[in-house]
């Protein structure tokens, strides 16, 4: 089959299950966004398999099973890239615990002096005790 051929049935096959493989994605993602990533990336596996691409109704049968395919691919991505994000929230919050922890341990550590001039050059980072000292 020559390319010219290879490209007129592509273009079939695409006119003919479009609306079929986008509403089968749009029913299954959680946005429109990756509803359309998900056909655009069913489409190139079609394009790039079309000599294993079956004729009539197996043909369809055939685009959704790649989409069935391509929507685990993105579930699975979606679930790393959550555990990932969630993963690096906990550290940031993590280390910003810790360097408040360390500072209040700093100042505790500080003479009363060095405490009362830490609260008034940054009192965001002081303590309420550090801050309620300065008074007395």
């Amino acid at each position: 089959m020559s390319e010219q051929d290879d490209r007129s049935r592509f273009e079939a096959v695409y006119r003919r299950t479009y609306e079929q493989i986008l509403g089968y994605a749009m029913r299954r993602c959680s946005s429109p966004e990756d509803a359309a990533d998900v056909v655009a990336e069913t489409y190139v596996i079609a394009w790039r398999r079309i000599t294993e691409l079956p004729d009539a109704e197996a043909g369809k049968l055939w685009l959704y099973g790649v989409a069935r395919r391509v929507l685990a691919n993105h579930r699975r991505s979606e679930r790393r890239r959550l555990t990932r994000h969630t993963e690096l929230t906990e550290l940031t919050e993590l280390t910003e615990l810790t360097e408040l922890t360390d500072e209040i341990e700093h100042l505790y550590a500080a003479p009363p002096t060095t405490v009362s001039r830490t609260a008034w050059a940054k009192p965001w980072t002081c303590s309420p005790t550090a801050i309620e000292n300065c008074w007395h």
